[in-house]
């Protein structure tokens, strides 16, 4: 139980909660159908492991939370408990999501779409939530970001869905073998991220991520 870090236990409760919520709230999207073959993906996915959830916040609020990263972690539990709509959870999407990102569009100098996962800018790069610390994008880098992101579509991800290269270059959570299922998996939560940044962007928004 000691080498469980301390932010683990406290959220332990309230991902257990968040996770018996209901399928409808944790993958629902409104212009996607939910088929037999997909729910059946998700069945087989780990119960524990490293999933991703994205925050929507004001500008104001991140500054709060580069002064006292504490602060953060406070919030992110109770968005967990509240159901709180500016948290999304991409389940364990996120590696094959960067994956996709990167063969659609290969980063040049003006937009590297790996960004939409981790940034690279820390809240507190001293701070564990778990997997490490926070990550997060200025309104500015969201738009820019979304000038790119929001353009791709299921097409899109389905021309560069790789299982073989995928599963040999260790992508996590490795269901690619799974082939289509996964892809399925993967392209939900594509659009969920998707919708995501829109609603960020139209509310010149601060996006924060963290692996838990």
């Amino acid at each position: 139980a000691e080498c469980i870090s301390p932010f683990i236990r406290r959220a332990m409760p309230y991902a257990i909660a968040f996770a018996l919520s209901g399928l409808e709230y944790n993958i629902y999207h409104p212009n996607y159908k939910l088929t037999p073959k997909y729910l059946r993906t998700r069945k087989k996915q780990f119960p524990m492991g490293m999933s991703l959830n994205f925050l929507r916040v004001p500008p104001a609020e991140l500054d709060t939370y580069l002064a006292d990263s504490q602060q953060l972690e406070t919030r992110f539990i109770e968005m967990i408990n509240e159901k709180d709509p500016n948290l999304l959870n991409i389940d364990k999407s996120w590696d094959g999501i960067r994956f996709l990102l990167a063969a659609i569009h290969p980063a040049d100098g003006n937009v590297n779409l790996e960004r939409v996962i981790f940034s690279g800018q820390l809240v507190d790069p001293q701070q564990d939530l778990g997997y490490g610390p926070a990550h997060y994008l200025l309104p500015d880098e969201v738009a820019q970001l979304c000038q790119v992101f929001l353009q791709i579509n299921e097409a899109d991800l389905q021309a560069k869905f790789d299982p073989a290269t995928m599963n040999a270059a260790g992508l996590y959570p490795g269901i690619w073998e799974e082939g289509d299922e996964a892809l399925e998996y993967l392209t939900l939560n594509f659009i969920q991220l998707q919708a995501f940044y829109k609603a960020a962007q139209e509310s010149k928004q601060v996006i924060i991520a963290i692996i838990s």
